[in-house]
C-alpha cells in the first residue's frame, strides 16, 4: 500500500468516524435549519423543511436530547434558537430547558412545515427556508449528513455543489476492498491510528451513564440484572451486548450523551465499537491490538456503506456489527481468510433485517446484530461459513485443477485459438490462491500497475487494433516485444485486470498467450463480467464455467448469448468438438447470429436456430487407437 492511499485511508476515516448527540436524522435536519438561519441572520419567523422519504422514517419517532420530546419539530425549532453549524452534529449541545420552551412555542403557532420533497432520487436530502422580515435563506444538505451542497440568502447564492451530488462525491473517493480494508489495519502505523481510541472513550462513556439512568427501554440495563445473568450468563459475551444496548438505549431516548458515529449514525458508532472494546479489555489484549481491531471494525462498515449508500433499507446495525464481527474475529487470532469467513456468515445471518426508522427499540436490532457479529467471530474461527450451496459464492472447485485447464485453453498454439478462455474470473475469496495455482503450472502473474499498463499498450497500441507483432509469439517472446522480462518456458502471461466490457482492453480477444483475471464477490457478478465482455467481443461464441454446481452452470448458460458452454474442461482443446464431451466437431466456430455471423459452427440447418449447449465430461471414454478405428 503506497503513503498516498494511506494517507487517503486516514482521511476517509476521519471524515466518517466523528462525534454525534442524538440521532444522526434529526441532528442533521437541525443542522441545515441552523445553517439557513445563520445565512439569514435573523429568527425565523416560518421554517419550511423538504426531507426525503428516507430521512422522514428515521426522524419521526427518536428522542431529540436534552428536550425530552420525540420527532422532528422540536429539532427543527431548537435548530433555529440554539444551533450553531460549526458544531456539525453536535449542533444542539447547547440546548437548554429555556429553548426548549421557546422551541414549543414556535411549534405552537405552527411557525414551522414539514414534508417530503417530491420527484428527488437522493436518499439523504434536506432542504430548509427560513424566512424573516420579507427576507429567504435557504440551505440544503445532500449525500451525507453534514454535506452542504447549497446555502443562498435571497437572490445570493453563496454555495452551489448540486451539479455534483453527494453520491457522485462518494465515487470520487478511493474505493476500498475487505482485503485492503484488512492490510490497512494491520499495517498502518500506530501513532497514524491512534486516534481511533477516542471512538472506545467516547461510547463506552455513554453506555456507562446509560447504566446509571433509566433511558429508553433500558435494555442495557436490563441486561446486566440477577434474573438475566441466570439466563444469559455473567460472561464476555453478556457484557458486549449489555454496553453496546446501553449506550443506543441512552443515545434513542434523547440523552444529552455523545457518541462517536460511523458513516454518519450513532448507533453504526456504537455497534462497530464497543463488542470490540469489551472482548479487548476483557481478555487483556493489548493497546495495539485495540487499535487495530477498532480500525478493522470503523474501516469495514466504511467499505460496506460504499455498496449500500448512507441511508438504505438495510438495518445499518447489521452493517456496523459485521465490522466488529471483523475485529472480535482477528483479536481472536483469525486470518484474513477467517475475517471474510465472519463478513459471510453475517451477511447469510442478518440481510433480512430492515430499517424501520429510528427509535427506542433500535436497542434491540443492536443487540441482535452484536449477539450475532459474536457467534459468526467464533464460527470464523472454527473455519466454518455460509458455502456455496448457499448460493452467496461459488467456491467449489479444485483450484489447481481449474488452473491447469485454463492454462491449457490458454497456451495452446500460443493463444491462437479462438475457444481459449480470454479473462477468467474468479471469487474474491480464492483469488490469492487461483493465482498461486497459476503460477505453480506455469503461468507468469503480473499485477503491478506500471506493467501491467505495458502489456495493454503493447498488445493494443493506443487502444487500437491487436498488434500483429504479438499474435502467436510464445509467452518469453511476447515480453521481449514489450520489455517486461518473462521467464522462458512460460506458458502464458496472466494480468489482473481493472475491470471488464468495453472499459478494459486486456478483456479483448489477444491471439496470443495472455490472459485478464478478474476477481469478483459473488457468482452473479462474476457472470455479470461475462456478459459485459461478450456484449464487448465475442457475443454468440463460448465461455467456460468452471463449477461443481449445476444451478450456477444453468445460470451461466441462461445468461450468457453463447453457442457453447464448456464445462470443467480445457475450452481451447475441447470446445471445438471432442469424443470426451459430445459437441458437434467444428473447424469455424463463429459468433452465429447473436454476433451477427452467418452460422456458429459447420453450417446445417441448426445455425437458423439460437440453441445454448452444455457439456460435461463422459464419466469413462477413450481414444481408440488407428488400428481399432479402420479394423
Amino acid at each position: 500500500m503506497t503513503e498516498s492511499e494511506r494517507k487517503q485511508i486516514i482521511a476517509l476515516v476521519q471524515r466518517e468516524v466523528i462525534p454525534a448527540i442524538g440521532c444522526t436524522e434529526p441532528i442533521a435536519v437541525a443542522l441545515c435549519v441552523a445553517k439557513a438561519t445563520e445565512t439569514l441572520g435573523a429568527k425565523p419567523e416560518k421554517i419550511k423543511v423538504l426531507l426525503s422519504a428516507n430521512i422522514l422514517k428515521n426522524a419521526m419517532g427518536v428522542g431529540i436530547p436534552g428536550t425530552g420530546m420525540i420527532g422532528l419539530p422540536i429539532a427543527v425549532a431548537l435548530g433555529a434558537l440554539i444551533g450553531k453549524s460549526d458544531y456539525q452534529l453536535e449542533v444542539l449541545k447547547d440546548s437548554s430547558p429555556e429553548a426548549v420552551e421557546e422551541g414549543k412555542k414556535l411549534i405552537d403557532e405552527k411557525r414551522i412545515c414539514i414534508s417530503l420533497k417530491e420527484n428527488i432520487t437522493e436518499k439523504l436530502y434536506i432542504e430548509v427556508m427560513c424566512e424573516a422580515g420579507g427576507e429567504q435563506a435557504t440551505a440544503i444538505i445532500s449525500g451525507g449528513h453534514t454535506t452542504f451542497v447549497y446555502v443562498a440568502k435571497g437572490d445570493e447564492i453563496l454555495l452551489n455543489k448540486q451539479q455534483v451530488s453527494g453520491e457522485e462525491e462518494e465515487e470520487e473517493e478511493l474505493e476500498l476492498t475487505l482485503r485492503k480494508v484488512y492490510d490497512f489495519a494491520l499495517t498502518a502505523p500506530l501513532d497514524e491510528i491512534r486516534f481511533i481510541l477516542e471512538t472506545a472513550r467516547l461510547n463506552k462513556k455513554a453506555a456507562e451513564q446509560s447504566f446509571q439512568g433509566d433511558y429508553g427501554h433500558a435494555l442495557g440495563k436490563m441486561l446486566r440484572g440477577t434474573y438475566e445473568h441466570k439466563i444469559m450468563g455473567d460472561s464476555v459475551f453478556s457484557h458486549i451486548l449489555s454496553y453496546t444496548s446501553a449506550a443506543c438505549d441512552a443515545r434513542m431516548a434523547g440523552a444529552m450523551i455523545p457518541v462517536m458515529s460511523n458513516s454518519g449514525s450513532g448507533n453504526q458508532g456504537i455497534s462497530a465499537t464497543l463488542p470490540v472494546v469489551v472482548y479487548a479489555e476483557e481478555n487483556g489484549k493489548p493497546e495495539e491490538e485495540l487499535i487495530r481491531a477498532l480500525m478493522m471494525s470503523h474501516l469495514t462498515v466504511i467499505y460496506i456503506k460504499q455498496s449500500l449508500g448512507r441511508l438504505s433499507a438495510l438495518c445499518g446495525c447489521v452493517v456496523a456489527a459485521t465490522g466488529s464481527s471483523c475485529g472480535i474475529t482477528w483479536l481472536m487470532g483469525g486470518s484474513y481468510e477467517q475475517v471474510a469467513f465472519a463478513v459471510q456468515n453475517m451477511i447469510a445471518n442478518l440481510t433480512g433485517m430492515i430499517c424501520d426508522g429510528a427509535k427506542p427499540s433500535c436497542a434491540l436490532k443492536v443487540t441482535t446484530g452484536v449477539s450475532t457479529a459474536v457467534l459468526s467471530a467464533v464460527m470464523a474461527m472454527e473455519n466454518r461459513c455460509v458455502t456455496s450451496v448457499e448460493g452467496i459464492i461459488d467456491e467449489d472447485v479444485d483450484l489447481a485443477d481449474a488452473a491447469e485447464k485454463v492454462l491449457i485453453g490458454r497456451s495452446f498454439d500460443n493463444g491462437l485459438i479462438c475457444l481459449g478462455e480470454q479473462t477468467v474470473f474468479v471469487p474474491r475469496e480464492k483469488y490469492d490462491a487461483f493465482i498461486e495455482e497459476i503460477k505453480n503450472h506455469g503461468g507468469f502473474y503480473i499485477d503491478d500497475a506500471d506493467q501491467v499498463q505495458k502489456i495493454r499498450d503493447g498488445i493494443f497500441p493506443e487502444c487500437g487494433p491487436l498488434n500483429r507483432d504479438v499474435v502467436g509469439l510464445s509467452a518469453s517472446d511476447i515480453g521481449k516485444v514489450i520489455g517486461i522480462d518473462v521467464p522462458e518456458g512460460t506458458r502464458a502471461i496472466v494480468v489482473k485486470a481493472e475491470t471488464a466490457g468495453s472499459a478494459e482492453q486486456l478483456c479483448r480477444e489477444k491471439l496470443c498467450p495472455v490472459l485478464a483475471v478478474l476477481p469478483y464477490d459473488t457468482f452473479e457478478e462474476g457472470i455479470g463480467y461475462m456478459v459485459e465482455n461478450l456484449e464487448f467481443e465475442g457475443k454468440g461464441h463460448s465461455i467456460a464455467v468452471h463449477s461443481n454446481t449445476p444451478e450456477h452452470v444453468e445460470y451461466a448458460a441462461i445468461q450468457c448469448s453463447v453457442s457453447r458452454v464448456v464445462v470443467n474442461q480445457a475450452s481451447g482443446t475441447t470446445g471445438g468438438g471432442s469424443p470426451k464431451n459430445g459437441f458437434t466437431p467444428t473447424t469455424t466456430l463463429g459468433c452465429g447470429s447473436w454476433g451477427n455471423n452467418s452460422f456458429s459452427g459447420n453450417f446445417s440447418h441448426v445455425h437458423l436456430m439460437n440453441i445454448t449447449r452444455v457439456s460435461y465430461p463422459f464419466a469413462e471414454s477413450y481414444l481408440p487407437d488407428p488400428e481399432m478405428a479402420w479394423d
